[in-house]
């Protein structure tokens, strides 16, 4: 059944429970055809830590009717595809973008690859080589590793503390049996989103649809476990590495992506650091000249959220920027912003969202994400009037709820030492 209609899109519910998204664009040249499913690493245990990043690489090692990795990949680039994979805490997807008349065959790759995979004993223990270098890679990468080292600090020793990619002792682990049960259990019909956005023939791909994941069996869903936070004293974890630069996140519990302060969040992230003109970037880079980068973010899972500051700095510096950042956090609790301000962070907000909807994999992501992750669809035009009835008073309570002492948590990557230091300026927020 059609579960809605509206401005070119729709989603339709299949028997066994799997839905499927059409966004039609007919001024398009291009396609993007991509499967999704609601697991990540939050829906693993301990021991599981990485297997649903490890099974988004094995889907692509052969299927029954493209027996391995370089049938599929030539198939894809003789389309001249743009195609990949991707897994994050709480979400798996697959995706192809290219020409419109090449909207079947995408899908058909895609499908193949998400329903038919044959994981390969062989390949799987081959594959624990690939990803323990990806490990070794983030390892290597301080502005990657200050993430994981945040994760473990805001969360602890549950799943959404955890880093995706797993660790070297978890992966080793891993066996084809693994993979089957897990996939098993989580790709699942109701689990799953097929999105297919911008020029297409609608009546061609929806039977194709329903011939291909219409023969998946009906099961449940998983249940991610939940995420708990009780932090009561600022909190601070240091990784010691010998570097040219200290990588530093501040960050703090913020709302999760249901509640209705998020938007005011982001509103607040892009006053402090998104852009050029951004607080923080201003200050930090083009007045102090500390760093080299230097943004803030908001976002929300389906249980908890965070709200983030990062930067790169001087290793001599940590001290001053950590200072500076903590005054920058003061006024915006004590000071309104100005309405000049507000009001040109609005119109880069309506302006960037806009622009950021030109292809077809962005309407695929766009609306694929809202209904994946269980959120009520918002046209683009019905988001960004959102931002537009934010106040200066609405953002300062957002403040003062976000930053405080208590809910403060300092992540770094370099070789810093004094802990002592920085957590007193930590208590002055």
């Amino acid at each position: 059944m059609a579960k809605k209609l509206k401005k070119g899109w729709f989603i339709h519910t299949l028997p066994n429970g799997l839905r499927y998204m059409f966004i039609r664009r007919p001024e398009m040249t291009s396609v993007t055809a991509m499967v999704l499913v609601a697991t990540g690493s939050e829906y693993e245990t301990k021991d599981q830590n990485g297997l649903a990043h490890f099974l988004e690489h094995m889907c692509f090692k052969g299927t029954v009717k493209r027996p391995d990795s370089l049938v599929i990949a030539k198939e894809f680039e003789i389309l001249g595809a743009q195609y990949n994979a991707f897994t994050s805490s709480e979400y798996t997807g697959y995706y192809a973008k290219g020409q419109a008349d090449d909207a079947g065959l995408l899908l058909d790759i895609c499908s193949d690859i998400f329903l038919n995979s044959t994981l390969p004993e062989a390949e799987v223990q081959k594959e624990k080589g690939v990803v323990i270098e990806e490990i070794n890679m983030y390892e290597d990468d301080p502005q990657s590793k200050v993430n994981q080292v945040l994760d473990e600090l805001m969360f602890g020793d549950q799943p959404a503390g955890r880093d995706t990619v797993g660790t070297k002792e978890t992966v080793s682990n891993f066996t084809k049996e693994n993979l089957v049960d897990y996939r098993t259990r989580n790709y699942t019909p109701k689990n799953s989103l097929v999105v297919v956005a911008g020029n297409f023939d609608a009546n061609k791909i929806s039977k194709q649809i329903k011939n291909t994941f219409g023969v998946m069996k009906k099961s449940k869903s998983p249940q991610k476990p939940k995420t708990t936070v009780d932090q009561k004293y600022p909190a601070i974890k240091i990784f010691h590495k010998k570097s040219e630069q200290t990588h530093i996140i501040l960050s703090f519990h913020g709302y999760n992506r249901f509640s209705a302060k998020k938007k005011t969040a982001k509103i607040m992230a892009h006053i402090l650091g998104q852009g050029m003109a951004s607080r923080l970037f201003h200050l930090l880079r083009e007045k102090l000249a500390v760093c080299y980068y230097v943004s803030a973010s908001s976002s929300g899972a389906e249980d908890h959220g965070q709200f983030s500051i990062r930067a790169g700095l001087a290793n001599d510096k940590v001290i001053q920027t950590m200072t500076e950042i903590v005054k920058e956090l003061k006024k915006i609790k004590t000071e309104l912003v100005s309405h000049e301000e507000l009001d040109r962070v609005k119109k880069s907000i309506t302006a960037s969202s806009k622009i950021g909807l030109e292809t077809s994999d962005s309407y695929a992501d766009y609306y694929g994400f809202q209904e994946l992750l269980g959120l009520k669809i918002e046209e683009i035009h019905e988001n960004v009037a959102k931002y537009q009835k934010i106040t200066d008073k609405e953002i300062q309570k957002v403040a003062k709820e976000t930053f405080t002492s208590r809910n403060a948590n300092l992540a770094i990557v370099g070789p810093h030492e004094n802990q002592a230091e920085l957590l007193e300026i930590l208590k002055n927020i």
